[in-house]
């Protein structure tokens, strides 16, 4: 069973988050210099960002089994990529700034 949720509503009345995601072109020419390197599983690491507890009702959603809210963000959210890249890049500043010397 899979539930689908529709996030147009609550997408059309969030304001956009203008964090900037990474070009990938610009990525991949980067890390074609190195001699080793790694990738993160951007899926299974995006569920695991949690919702703030004031937001958690926004995205509430009810079905024949029971009202439900999400813990942890969601693909459809508007502003969920902007979140996860900005957990991402929080999570590895230092490293992002030692490399930079580098190259």
């Amino acid at each position: 069973m899979k539930i689908c949720i529709d996030f147009k509503k609550l997408n059309a009345s969030t304001k956009k988050d203008p964090y900037p995601s990474p070009f990938i072109d610009e990525m991949l020419n980067t890390i074609t210099s190195y001699e080793a390197y790694f990738l993160l599983d951007g899926y299974s690491r995006y569920h695991q960002t949690s919702i703030a507890l004031e937001d958690k009702s926004k995205i509430a959603f009810v079905t024949n089994w029971g009202d439900f809210i999400w813990k942890v963000m969601s693909f459809r959210v508007k502003n969920g990529p902007p979140t996860y890249q900005r957990v991402v890049t929080k999570t590895f500043r230092e490293y992002l700034d030692i490399l930079s010397r580098y190259f």
